[in-house]
């Protein structure tokens, strides 16, 4: 029986060892316990290097009060998403990446550690950055364009034929981007489910097993149960993202379906009360690209929610009439400055929110005040243009 139990944690060493991303597992006190290839890979320590020193071996000095922080809410039980921050590599270079963080419990429920998911994000940046210069450049041409032609009618027809030319290549570029994104998306969805989805049920089933075998095995049987709500704990985390990138709801039976699942999902994962409500409804569907442009502006809000509202309760809602269609996600958090939110920090999402949802013919509106939560707005019509292909 010991070397049946010992095989299994070993085969779930093995998947977690295999993860490009960095796994890594502390103490409540911050010590290292566990540190795969991954984290090998991203920070330059070996697995013999790191475990057994405390997480501060890669934390900047400037980043000292981050920790504390994590470490006092995993005490209280609480998860951190897709935090993002800086970690320093072994030969010193500062790594970007998303963090997130899961308490681990025993089988009574109690909090005795921790384990990390750390994703390189390094790619990103640089692709928001060269965004950032794109749109500093476009706005800098037409600026000087418009100066330079401004005297001269013949000109000025030049220079709104170039507008549109770039704009139109802008708009191409665009729409790349976020047919590529679906495409990553659904690939990776479907990596999920069909490979680590399986290989985690085929676990937690092999627990059961295990564990009706050692009935007469107190302390083998308390083993089994801690690697059995490990592996729940997976389980629901590759469940919800599959969720999150490609719902087969949303190409099946529509926007309102997808949403509906997505929201009982969202809420359960994330603790936070959330409802979708209706108008009346229709057997009648957007275009695919209005539907999936809407699902994922809602699910851009709703991240934005868990992350940065401290909200305990959102409403989503979803209104239809005869030419347009609403999407409403209202929140009771903190709220923000919403005419201050694009030079802040939020500029960039925003703003691909709305070029997003100007690619089907929708507008998008932020209302939001310190103090008195925040609401989005969408609204598209319901004979939207199609993405053009490029």
């Amino acid at each position: 029986m010991d070397a049946r139990s010992n095989e299994l944690s070993a085969w779930l060493a093995a998947i977690v060892d295999s993860s490009d991303d960095a796994i890594v597992s502390k103490t409540l006190e911050g010590v290292v316990t566990s540190w795969n290839r991954g984290a090998e890979r991203l920070f330059g320590y070996s697995a013999a290097e790191a475990v057994g020193q405390h997480i501060s071996l890669i934390i900047p000095e400037d980043r000292k009060a981050e920790e504390d922080d994590v470490l006092a809410r995993l005490r209280r039980g609480e998860r951190i998403d897709h935090f993002e921050t800086v970690r320093r590599a072994k030969d010193g270079h500062l790594v970007p990446i998303s963090l997130t963080v899961s308490p681990v419990r025993d089988v009574k429920g109690t909090v005795i550690g921790a384990s990390k998911v750390a994703r390189n994000i390094t790619e990103r940046i640089h692709a928001e950055e060269a965004l950032r210069r794109v749109h500093a450049e476009l706005e800098e041409r037409v600026r000087a364009r418009t100066a330079e032609l401004s005297s001269a009618n013949e000109s000025l027809r030049v220079e709104m034929a170039e507008r549109q030319r770039v704009e139109q290549e802008r708009i191409q570029l665009l729409t790349r981007l976020v047919l590529a994104q679906e495409d990553e998306r659904r690939r990776i969805a479907r990596e999920l489910h069909d490979q680590l989805g399986q290989q985690l049920t085929a676990l937690r089933l092999t627990l059961e097993t295990l564990k009706a075998q050692s009935v007469e095995r107190s302390d083998l049987r308390v083993q089994i149960e801690t690697l059995e709500e490990l592996a729940r704990q997976l389980d629901e985390d590759v469940a919800f993202r599959v969720w999150e990138l490609r719902p087969t709801v949303l190409e099946n039976l529509g926007v309102q379906a997808a949403l509906t699942n997505y929201v009982r999902h969202w809420s359960k994962h994330f603790g936070i009360r959330a409802q979708l409500l209706t108008g009346q409804s229709t057997d009648e569907r957007l275009t695919s690209e209005a539907e999936t442009m809407m699902y994922r502006l809602a699910q851009e809000a709703l991240n934005n929610v868990a992350k940065h509202a401290r909200a305990d309760h959102v409403d989503v809602v979803l209104e239809r009439s005869a030419e347009h269609v609403s999407l409403i996600i209202e929140d009771n958090g903190v709220g923000f400055d919403a005419s201050n939110a694009e030079t802040i920090g939020e500029g960039l999402g925003l703003i691909g929110m709305r070029e997003r949802a100007a690619l089907v013919g929708a507008d998008l509106q932020i209302e939001s005040t310190p103090g008195r939560g925040t609401t989005v707005i969408v609204r598209a019509p319901v004979v939207a243009p199609a993405i053009k292909s490029a």
